[in-house]
């Protein structure tokens, strides 16, 4: 092992104190497994307009409680550094349902509470459009959104909105980017983030966030209630063991749709995915096969399948010449 990948595994065995990931990188030290430690600590991820994603597990190169505490102190540097002004507007996260994105919103909620910032915390998961809604609705500086979207179970991300409900663009992710690498070293208070809600300044945005959401939509969008109350459609609705089933739940009642059948196994959030290994329903039969048998059984002609963190939507017709679907997204 030569010394600069020494020095690097006694960074983090000094710096990480999530035992599982802490003991991964003492037992490929304590194994001399130079060509994995080389991989998992000599590259970082890179914090691009789309924040991170890369696999869960040890090291530089995967999300970790450490990479997300190195991310989320960098981000406040960037914020104090530049947009200090924007300070009293707080900013808002929010997560899904996979593996650790609970934590990681929390660890980042945390670093801004303990740093003088408003924080808007969702108690529970929520889709990723509540969190870009809530940008502009509590009108933050930014939001942070802990989610993989539709990649497989074993990956997870981070997400950056500003303070226009919209992804990151250059150069703030340049800019973050550089303010992470200046914060590597984690903070005492950083790792002491299990009652970050007991704050008075972790607020809960929900149920305000909500309503003012499906209220929108109802005055925006929904132009034809009274004629869908009397539609007999049948729509089979999939969360594709995600975030979306609360939420579209409530916008097919308050649009007056009555017909919607869920699948039964995808509704709740599996951060295990169990039924299906890329969790995308724009990939078709691949991923709908739950889906179009929950329809055959019920009859039903529309398909309407959201991805983990509900921020796409496939919709998907049977034809009547065959048994194929249409699917448009």
């Amino acid at each position: 092992m030569d010394s600069q990948l020494k020095s690097k595994v006694e960074e983090w065995l000094k710096w990480d104190r999530n035992s599982v990931t802490h003991d991964e990188i003492s037992a490929l030290a304590a194994g001399d497994n130079v060509a994995q430690l080389s991989k998992l600590l000599n590259k970082r991820m890179e914090f691009g307009t789309a924040g991170l994603r890369a696999r869960m597990g040890a090291g530089n190169s995967q999300m970790n409680d450490l990479t997300i505490i190195q991310t989320a102190q960098g981000l406040l540097k960037y914020m104090n550094d530049n947009y200090i002004h924007l300070k009293p507007k707080g900013i808002i996260v929010g997560f899904d349902g996979r593996h650790h994105s609970r934590d990681w919103a929390s660890i980042t909620a945390n670093i801004f509470v303990r740093s003088g910032w408003k924080v808007y915390l969702f108690r529970d998961f929520n889709p990723t459009p509540y969190l870009a809604f809530g940008v502009r609705h509590f009108q933050t500086a930014c939001g942070v959104m802990v989610t993989a979207s539709h990649n497989p179970k074993d990956d997870n991300g981070y997400k950056v909105y500003w303070e226009n409900g919209a992804q990151i663009l250059s150069p703030h992710d340049k800019g973050i980017a550089k303010a992470i690498s200046e914060s590597l070293v984690p903070q005492e208070a950083s790792w002491d983030y299990h009652k970050v809600t007991e704050h008075a300044q972790c607020l809960n945005p929900m149920p305000e966030l909500e309503e003012s959401y499906i209220n929108i939509q109802k005055r925006t969008i929904c132009y034809t209630e009274a004629e869908n109350k009397k539609s007999d459609v049948t729509f089979v609705y999939t969360a594709m063991h995600g975030v979306g089933a609360p939420a579209a739940q409530r916008i097919f009642k308050e649009f007056g749709f009555q017909h919607m059948v869920p699948v039964v196994e995808q509704i709740k959030p599996d951060p295990e995915f169990s039924t299906v290994k890329f969790p995308n329903p724009e990939e078709g039969k691949s991923a709908l096969h739950l889906a179009m048998a929950t329809a055959d059984k019920c009859g039903a002609k529309v398909i309407v399948a959201n991805d983990p963190d509900a921020d796409r939507l496939a919709v998907a017709e049977k034809l009547p010449t065959s048994s194929h679907l249409l699917i448009v997204t």
